[in-house]
């Protein structure tokens, strides 16, 4: 029996780890059990998601995003900047592509070995009398301020809150944040891998625009410390509106291979 390889390449941001399929041609077609398989981290590649690169008119590329589970998501930060390297590598754009995710339009920059998103305009939020924030970033957040984050059990608490009545219908990702000195703590239980994860790139931003709207901080440049490394949030707010969103980092292959 003939079978046809598939080609595909483990990247990281900041530890949150993704397997990138080059499906340009739209030849590939997974099922959700062969792509929660394939993130398996036992008895698979291994990853936090899956990201199928394809072609769509008018744009350098477009994205599809599953989650680990094998369900296709909504916008990933930390995924669409190791997308962005990987077209890069592939000659789809120089320095700047306009690309297609999550039903909207996205840019991404390659500069110096930094690749950053522009994300978009974020203007609703809900305080939720329990004072944590909701805001959707590309992704839905719920936003805690909590001290001493680092000894927060991350995993049974974000469990709580994501199968809560007010949230387990469509889910949704849990940030507990701690501001020092202006940065900020992040850790990040995520919806779909059900389990924290090393960062998060919409939580970073979610977090960032909900210390601000806590006074917290400053509009500008913001440094989110996770788990995983330091993620760069720039942002402006005018007229009730917080604009210019750009989320930035590094990225790395880790390894690539056939299955």
């Amino acid at each position: 029996m003939k079978f046809k390889l598939m080609k595909f390449f483990k990247y990281q941001a900041t530890g949150n780890d993704f397997i990138i399929i080059d499906n340009y041609g739209k030849e590939i077609k997974l099922t959700s059990d062969q792509v929660k398989k394939i993130c398996d981290r036992r008895f698979g590649v291994g990853a936090d998601g899956l990201i199928l690169l394809e072609e769509k008119e008018g744009y350098d590329y477009s994205m599809i995003y599953y989650n680990s589970d094998g369900n296709i998501s909504t916008f990933c930060g930390n995924g669409s900047r190791c997308l962005a390297h990987f077209a890069h590598k592939k000659k789809l754009f120089k320095h700047k592509a306009h690309f297609f995710a999550n039903n909207s339009n996205y840019l991404a920059f390659i500069q110096k070995g930094l690749i950053s998103i522009k994300m978009p305009n974020i203007s609703n939020f809900k305080i939720n009398d329990d004072g944590t924030i909701f805001i959707d970033s590309g992704s839905p957040h719920v936003v805690l301020f909590r001290k001493n984050v680092n000894k927060i059990d991350v995993i049974n608490l974000g469990r709580e809150i994501r199968y809560s009545e007010m949230y387990s219908q469509n889910g949704v990702n849990i940030n507990f944040v701690e501001e020092i000195n202006k940065s900020l703590n992040v850790r990040t239980y995520e919806r779909g891998v059900e389990n924290e994860t090393l960062s998060c790139g919409t939580g970073a931003v979610a977090a960032v625009i909900a210390s601000h709207i806590n006074g917290l901080i400053e509009s500008g440049n913001v440094n989110v410390k996770t788990k995983g490394g330091d993620i760069k949030v720039s942002y402006n707010y005018d007229l009730n509106l917080y604009k210019d969103i750009y989320l930035s980092s590094d990225v790395s292959l880790v390894f690539y291979g056939e299955l």
